[in-house]
């Protein structure tokens, strides 16, 4: 081996380790690599009008996968992350700022940092319900399943799950129809009814039926 190719490989390598260095967050948990990103590979909509042919890359890890783009200022990356659906977990829309990166999931817009949440993320209802055993059948999002509620028992033979709405939409949990078994996920239950706190009975989105706690 000649001493220029020595040198050659030696420069990548010490390249390679300040990329590394410089890697974010988001990496740290195993990158496979960023790469070009079709816009149509994962559930994602963006806002109307929106120019389609800036460039993108994804970088995918054991957290997830990353969509990233780069913004002039933080109120243009949350302008546009606003008017953005991310219907599928762990995908994440990445708006890198010079002031400081945020992102937008499933349920939130958050500050990439530190995770912190920033504010619910908006939902853009489907045309018409459709059916679904893993999605919300108002809005086309995935509905994750809750874990172990608490429960409230009623007599000797009843008990109801005590549900805090708030959490309920925040972890991006929902209900599941006693009848036909399609999803509704809490934000829609939300931001469709006046009073639903004081009346829990919720209803299918296609054939009315009692909506109970989807859980696994």
């Amino acid at each position: 081996m000649t001493t220029a190719l020595v040198l050659i490989i030696v420069a990548l390598a010490l390249a390679a380790l300040v990329v590394v260095g410089r890697r974010s967050r988001r990496d740290q948990a195993g990158s496979s690599g960023a790469r070009a990103f079709a816009r149509k590979q994962f559930r994602i909509s963006w806002p109307p009008g929106y120019a389609h042919r800036v460039p993108l890359r994804t970088e995918s890890n054991s957290s997830g996968t990353y969509v990233v783009e780069k913004f002039p200022s933080r109120s243009s990356a949350l302008d546009v992350l606003r008017g953005c659906d991310v219907r599928d977990e762990r995908v994440y829309l990445i708006g890198e700022t010079p002031e400081g990166n945020i992102g937008r999931d499933l349920v939130w817009i958050f500050e990439e940092q530190n995770g912190s949440f920033i504010e619910i993320a908006e939902r853009t209802p489907l045309p018409e319900p459709v059916y679904s055993q893993t999605d919300c059948a108002h809005c086309g999002y995935t509905v994750l399943p809750m874990g172990d509620p608490g429960l409230s028992v009623d007599g000797p033979m009843t008990a109801s799950y005590l549900l805090v709405s708030s959490d309920v939409e925040r972890a991006g949990q929902g209900f599941e129809c006693e009848q036909c078994g399609a999803l509704g996920c809490m934000h829609c239950y939300l931001r469709t009814s006046d009073d639903v706190e004081a009346t829990p009975d919720r209803r299918c989105w296609l054939c009315q039926g009692h909506m109970l706690p989807f859980v696994e």
